[in-house]
């Protein structure tokens, strides 16, 4: 699902840093860092997270992100929603669909242990 450019900026104002034509940084207080990409597709960027960091911000901003505009996150050959009622949307038959499992997150200290240690 697109990503709003103004999600971006509210999930991690304090910590963007480094702005580029393919991305931003993010810089941590905890000196954790990690790079998002953007493929522009105005008004709505498609984002890709490199090495997410073990920060608490990152992963506090990515769960409201994830909350706030129904943006599944796909890491380590599962899928990562925060609401259940979204699963339907992303296995659309004959479409694009991200892979099995679809799961649950309902903290941002969940997404982080899911994503880590799957």
């Amino acid at each position: 699902m697109p990503i709003p450019p103004a999600a971006i900026e509210k999930a991690w104002a304090r910590y963007l840093t480094r702005w580029s034509r393919s991305g931003v940084g993010l810089e941590f207080p905890d000196g954790g860092h990690s790079f998002l990409y953007f493929e522009r597709d105005p008004p709505e960027y498609h984002a890709m997270l490199e090495r997410p960091a073990g920060s608490p911000e990152l992963w506090n901003g990515l769960f409201t992100l994830m909350q706030e505009t129904g943006t599944a996150v796909y890491f380590n050959d599962a899928s990562f929603v925060t609401d259940p009622t979204l699963i339907p949307h992303y296995q659309v038959p004959g479409k694009m669909s991200l892979p099995e499992p679809m799961i649950v997150v309902r903290s941002p200290q969940e997404l982080r242990v899911e994503v880590w240690w799957r």
